[in-house]
């Protein structure tokens, strides 16, 4: 027999209520795991963006989730609605009305009255009706009779205790209304946060949504701290017995789980007269007829037949007719596209035009893409040109509905810039001290605030204001701020997806996005094909008509010759390449003897290429790794983040790229690595050097030194001295790089910033300013 005191909590909003919740989805069910609850609702402001967390979350843990959302019912009669769904076809019903809404809305807002809400719309669904405790005796009957009107048998009146005073009172009233309409009560707590210490947090947050500091803020913050998760004895002293057990029976109602979602792809990629796994099979030898047209390789035939039957057994044939359909819509409109990634590795992809690798010329392995062992779904990226990518977004549109298609979302999260900046402005800080406070925050520094970065920006580390501040900033840390849509992701389904998900306006026009992002797909096991844009694409393409309108005839990149060998002697000699290749910089082609060789080309591009990119830094990484084992070494230099070097003119932009604009560009374990390998040194024995405005500074790999130019040193909390000692501190010993039986090395430091002349060769490197 069930006890007096067990409970199931069915109001409870997550921090992607933005800037209303204070607590994460996985820390409210874990909370009310701990706390013995049997079961737990996230009901978002018309949303479900948190509940695929929460669901990953509960699901480890044994605690019985309920799926809902809750909305702010505005009008004459205001009330909060809260509906949850009790199996798939209200799960579904759920997100079609939150999209109705949303999409019916500008971005991040929506709007909805009494009148708004046809029930039927809502089948399947229980709904509890919360009324604001300020409304008049006339409102609540209007609000009891509607709710009994159209959905009797399924819908409750919340009954929120949370010890202020009038409880006693606003209690008789409730009861005396469900007597009159016939709607029974049910407790509910109006959760905001999974433990009552994070009221501050939850202050702050309100103060943030509305644009006010805190001591302006007035009724708009709650009146206590109650508004947590509750343990089931003091719950059990708020309420009679009688709603905390109709708890148990809303709960019991509610028995949908996210794993009943399955994925169906489109059926617009398959004829009627074939099968995807028959479709996908003609297509792929279509294709290789293409490819190969004096005939393939038994090998390459055999790889073939491997692929097909792996992916039918993991069924995703849909998926590569997708992605085909896509690959071929854009070539009918003459825009260049390419897969990367591990598709390469995928003999199908080639045949289907997905990729240009020919795995005729090299050793493909195709598990390394789609395992029956690792049991992920595949990822195939595709590249467009960036000014039509636009035409492929919009031809999904068309091709699948508003309905059917949709960007994934990109959850928007508070780091320590804007964390700083947001509870800042809360707890009422000049905007200037907090720009210099977070203007001074680097990347490298992680999510702490040192103390001298306090003194910095003027303000006192033992200030109960100031220690204030860096709590609230380190709790909001990795907050959901907004949504915003992914870069290229796209979700298509065969039925509805506004039935999977809900689907909401982005900012930009003609475009809608999911409320879900990437990891949460990957946790439910739903597939997206990328839809990205690369600007070196556009270029390519010109540069293909351009060489098409010489030839006189039209020159494809398949037309390109794989072997070039005068371009690699050009490089090789380090002449004037007429900045046709990635890997041009005065000089450089001196350090390798033999730049075609794979390892020198990769290390060739990773010390000079004038690109500073996610695909730059690996290769500078992978540089360090490869160089080594074929006799080159590699030496320790550090990029300056007022001048590089080793792009002239362009330095500041690809200073900033390096040590302020992108971090997550850098890989966290080869932080000191890959900084290592911007530049070469300007001799055999020379170590690097990091320049500042008034000095500069050579870092060996154990141990540092400070080299004057006629100048006072810097402050002693400088960003130099701060990365100095990051960098000395790694104790990483690296190995040095040298020309071959020391050939004149490129000093990158001397280059004029007017000129294009080769740079001298002199030993000593000047500060730039």
């Amino acid at each position: 027999m069930e006890s007096v005191d067990d409970y199931a909590e069915l109001w409870c909003a997550s921090n992607f209520s933005f800037l209303r919740g204070a607590s994460h989805p996985e820390e409210l069910v874990a909370r009310a795991h701990s706390l013995g609850y049997q079961a737990l609702a996230i009901t978002d402001e018309c949303s479900v963006s948190g509940m695929a967390r929460a669901h990953v979350e509960a699901r480890e843990l044994g605690l019985h989730l309920l799926v809902g959302a809750q909305f702010t019912v505005t009008g004459d009669t205001p009330f909060t609605l809260i509906v949850l769904a009790c199996n798939r076809n209200g799960y579904g019903n759920l997100c079609a009305f939150i999209t109705r809404l949303r999409r019916a809305s500008e971005k991040g807002s929506y709007a909805v009255t009494a009148q708004d809400i046809d029930p039927d719309s809502l089948i399947d669904c229980v709904v509890l009706l919360a009324p604001p405790k300020t409304a008049t005796p006339t409102e609540l009957v209007v609000a009891g009779e509607w709710l009994r009107a159209g959905f009797a048998g399924r819908s409750w009146m919340a009954v929120h205790l949370a010890r202020e005073l009038g409880d006693e009172l606003w209690l008789h009233r409730m009861r005396e209304l469900s007597a009159l309409s016939g709607v029974p009560l049910v407790a509910a707590g109006d959760v905001h946060m999974h433990v009552r210490s994070r009221k501050p947090l939850q202050d702050a947050l309100t103060a943030t949504r509305i644009g006010k500091p805190l001591t302006e803020c007035g009724y708009a913050l709650q009146p206590n701290a109650e508004r947590h998760l509750r343990t089931r004895l003091r719950l059990a002293s708020l309420y009679p017995a009688e709603l905390l057990r109709e708890t148990l029976e809303v709960a019991g109602r509610c028995t949908f789980s996210l794993d009943e979602l399955r994925y169906q792809y489109p059926d617009e990629v398959v004829p009627n007269a074939h099968t995807p796994a028959t479709w996908l099979r003609q297509l792929t030898y279509e294709g290789a007829g293409q490819r190969w047209p004096a005939g393939m390789m038994a090998s390459v035939q055999q790889q073939i037949e491997h692929e097909l039957e792996l992916i039918a057994d993991l069924g995703y044939e849909h998926y590569f007719l997708t992605v085909h359909d896509i690959v071929r819509f854009a070539r009918s409109r003459h825009i260049l596209c390419q897969g990367r990634g591990s598709a390469a590795n995928s003999v199908v992809c080639y045949c289907l035009g997905v990729t240009e690798v020919d795995p005729a010329r090299m050793r493909v392995l195709f598990e390394r893409f789609i395992s029956k062992e690792r049991n992920e779904p595949p990822d195939i990226d595709i590249d467009f040109e960036h000014e039509r990518r636009e035409e492929v977004i919009q031809y999904l549109y068309e091709r699948y509905g508003r309905n059917r298609a949709a960007l994934t979302a990109t959850c928007i999260s508070y780091r320590p810039r804007s964390a700083i900046r947001d509870m800042g402005k809360a707890l009422g800080f000049e905007e200037a001290s907090l720009d210099r406070l977070a203007s001074s925050h680097q990347w490298w520094d992680g999510s702490a605030i040192a103390d001298e970065r306090l003194v910095e920006a003027g303000l006192d580390p033992n200030d109960l204001a100031v220690r204030q501040l860096m709590h609230l900033t380190s709790q909001v840390l990795g907050f959901p701020r907004h949504l915003s849509q992914h870069t290229g992701g796209f979700v298509l389904t065969r039925d509805l997806l506004c039935r999977m998900v809900p689907i909401e306006n982005a900012s930009m026009p003609d475009r809608t996005v999911i409320q879900w992002d990437k990891d949460d797909l990957d946790a439910l096991g739903l597939l997206k094909v990328d839809c990205l844009a690369l600007g070196m694409l556009t270029a390519i393409r010109k540069a293909l008509d351009l060489i098409g309108n010489a030839k006189g005839h039209v020159f494809t990149m398949q037309d390109i010759p794989i072997e070039d060998s005068e371009t690699h002697l050009k490089t090789r000699s380090g002449s004037r390449t007429d900045n046709r290749s990635p890997t041009e910089n005065h000089g450089f082609g001196e350090l390798f003897a033999d730049p075609c060789s794979p390892t020198n080309l990769i290390a060739h591009a990773a010390t000079g290429g004038p690109m500073v990119s996610k695909t730059a830094i690996a290769a500078r990484t992978m540089a360090l790794t490869l160089v080594p084992s074929s006799g080159v070494s590699v030496d320790v230099v550090c990029s300056n983040p007022i001048a590089s070097p080793a792009m002239g003119t362009k330095s500041k932009p690809v200073a900033k790229a390096f040590f302020g604009g992108y971090p997550k560009s850098v890989p966290r374990l080869v932080t000191v690595n890959t900084l290592a390998a911007v530049r070469a040194p300007t001799n055999a024995n020379a170590t690097g050097q990091y320049c500042t405005r008034s000095c500069k500074w050579s870092l060996a790999p154990a141990t540092t030194k400070r080299v004057m130019k006629n100048t006072s040193p810097p402050p002693p909390n400088s960003m130099a001295l701060r990365l100095d000692r990051r960098l000395s501190s790694q104790r990483v010993a690296m190995p040095r790089l040298r020309a071959p039986n020391n050939a004149e090395t490129f000093n990158a430091w001397d280059r004029p910033k007017t000129s294009n002349t080769p740079p001298t060769t002199s030993g000593k490197r000047r500060c730039s300013s």
